[in-house]
């Protein structure tokens, strides 16, 4: 007797979808010492209160930090209500060499603003 195993292949579906929300306020301290966080309070923001954050991205090349904000969306949002959607937050990096920092907050492919920090 022989079986036979069929396996489907179906898309996972999810009611959920991430896109990239957009920075719209940053404030990070000028300095800190090695090992000590750098905490960045910042403001992202959405076309409608269907969005909400989710996480950073991260890219760390040495002293260079590149970040985006994603948030989440329903796949099928019906009835957002019509108002930008706003979420203060903070982003924490922990140096571990001295130097000068550079935070690089995007927005998409743009640069939304730069933020140094000098590491003693």
């Amino acid at each position: 007797i022989a079986a036979l195993w069929f396996a489907c292949d179906k898309p996972i579906e999810s009611d959920t979808q991430f896109t990239e929300l957009s920075f719209v306020q940053t404030n990070t301290p000028a300095s800190v010492t090695v090992n000590q966080k750098i905490v960045s309070a910042v403001k992202v923001a959405a076309p409608d209160l269907c969005y909400r954050f989710a996480y950073f991205t991260v890219n760390q090349q040495q002293f260079i930090v590149d970040v985006h904000a994603i948030g989440d969306y329903p796949t099928k949002a019906n009835g957002c209500a019509q108002a930008i959607y706003y979420k203060d937050t903070s982003l924490s990096i922990t140096p571990t060499a001295v130097g000068k920092y550079v935070l690089r907050f995007y927005n998409g492919n743009q640069i939304f603003k730069s933020d140094t920090v000098n590491v003693n």
